[in-house]
Formats: C-alpha cells, sequence, structure tokens
C-alpha cells in the first residue's frame, strides 16, 4: 500500500453486507472496490491480477473509511475502521487490446 491514500468514500455497514455470523461477507468488500473503480478504466482495461488482505472483521453497523491510490496500472485500496486497517488490496490492470 502506497504511503498516500485518498479517502474515497465512508460506508457504514447494513444488513445486506453481513453473513451469517454478523460479520461483513467476503464478496461485499470486492463489490464496494468494484463499484469504487473508474467506469473508463472498466471499459478499457481488465484485472489482470487482484491480491487482496483481509486484517480484522467489520460487523453491522461499523463505520468505514475507503482509501485508495492509482498509479499507471494499479489501484490500491485499504479499508479502514476506527483508523485501524481492516482490508488491504491492490488490483493490478492491463489493457483490453493486449
Amino acid at each position: 500500500i502506497p504511503d498516500q491514500m485518498t479517502t474515497s468514500e465512508r460506508k457504514t455497514i447494513r444488513y445486506s453486507d453481513i453473513d451469517i455470523n454478523k460479520h461483513a461477507n467476503n464478496a461485499k468488500y470486492f463489490e464496494w472496490l468494484y463499484d469504487n473503480i473508474n467506469l473508463d478504466i472498466l471499459r478499457d482495461q481488465k484485472i489482470k491480477t487482484l491480491e487482496g488482505n483481509f486484517l480484522s472483521e467489520v460487523k453491522y453497523n461499523d463505520s468505514i473509511v475507503i482509501k485508495k491510490n492509482q498509479d499507471n496500472d494499479s489501484i490500491y485500496y485499504q479499508f479502514c475502521k476506527n483508523d485501524r486497517d481492516v482490508f488491504r488490496c491492490r488490483l493490478k490492470f492491463e489493457n483490453k487490446h493486449n
């Protein structure tokens, strides 16, 4: 994760986000970051690799901050709860026409 991350979104965990264990479902993390990607990138690029690291659980009604940073071929995400990382991710892209 780069040193400089920019707050992209704030999210409160809703009932539809949680699983049977009352934690946010792992698939939701990827939905949240996917919804956060610029549509132009999704049109012109394809995801080459996705690396995710779940560090701590989030539960119903928790508030998280989604931070991101982008360089030429990757987008980095950092999800934080109470200033502590709960999830980190790197999406690496390549041109669809390669």
